[in-house]
């Protein structure tokens, strides 16, 4: 899938809330060389081999800074509506497996604790989603669905995702 559109209802409920953040969040440049499902340095806690084994762990372009954002998922939805609900072109909502690893070094304390946070990212030409736990102990895991997924993720359990902050209108 090339192109993946998701047509949204403007009477679509509110899907995500702000984090309340104390900083920007600013993704450092990234080469392009890293990638989720071989950062055993940062995600200590365990890495699903499903990254290697769906393909879903090629490494991506480089990247520039860049400014993200911390959603709340504040209705239950799956993968497609909550990124969707973002942008009707959902490639606009993924980043990198380098800013998501850069993510996860620099801004850990805006992960779900006990819970998961959820990134967009492309591989090949599919998109799929890391969905990377903080742990009681504070070790990090990762583990990778395709976007396509239909399960629906409950609010009461803290969901919260990360994707580029873009200008309005985009």
């Amino acid at each position: 899938m090339s192109l993946f559109l998701v047509f949204v209802s403007a009477q679509t409920q509110t899907f995500l809330s702000p984090v309340n953040t104390d900083e920007p969040l600013i993704l450092d440049a990234c080469d392009g060389s890293e990638t989720i499902g071989d950062a055993k340095d940062v995600f200590k806690a365990g890495i699903d081999p499903s990254f290697k084994s769906w393909n879903a762990n090629d490494s991506g372009p480089a990247t520039k800074e860049e400014e993200v954002k911390a959603l709340n998922l504040v209705k239950s939805g799956t993968f497609v509506q909550m990124f969707g609900y973002l942008n009707p072109d959902i490639s606009k909502s993924r980043l990198t497996h380098g800013q998501v690893i850069n993510y996860c070094k620099k801004y850990e304390k805006y992960l779900v604790k006990n819970g998961w946070t959820f990134f967009l990212y492309k591989s090949g030409k599919n998109f799929f989603v890391a969905r990377v736990g903080l742990r009681s102990d504070g070790l990090l895991d990762a583990s990778v669905y395709r976007l396509e997924n239909n399960k629906v993720w409950e609010t009461e359990l803290g969901y919260r995702l990360v994707v580029p902050k873009l200008p309005p209108g985009n």
